[in-house]
């Protein structure tokens, strides 16, 4: 049975891009790099609730999917509806990186976003 994954973010709009990145700043829980294999997506910014809130490419597809589980060198696992039906699988994006934003603002390497939830 799935988690029930309740999308919070994905359909907010801003006045400005100033206003967008302020908020970014605010809500960005942990950044995912992924390995460049040629995609255009390389990273992805997520809130507290595992939501994707944020993307440097394709941000209409992939805003508003969950992190299910991420860790370095392995494939990303995604919960979301891009495909129709909402479904968690594991993606092609291979992890190379994950940065937890912790107290002060201050960027925390992670092997695994497990252990950035301790």
């Amino acid at each position: 049975m799935e988690k029930d994954y309740v999308v919070k973010y994905r359909d907010l709009r801003f006045k400005t891009n100033e206003e967008f990145q302020v908020w970014l700043v605010e809500n960005t829980w942990l950044t995912i790099h992924l390995k460049d294999n040629g995609q255009d997506l390389l990273k992805m910014e997520i809130a507290s609730n595992n939501e994707v809130i944020n993307c440097n490419q394709q941000g209409g597809i992939w805003n508003g999917s969950f992190v299910v589980d991420a860790e370095v060198g392995e494939p990303l696992r995604l919960f979301t509806s891009i495909h129709g039906a909402p479904e968690t699988k594991d993606y092609d994006f291979i992890v190379e990186k994950i940065v937890g934003i912790v107290e002060m603002q201050m960027p925390t390497n992670y092997g695994n976003i497990k252990d950035a939830i301790r």
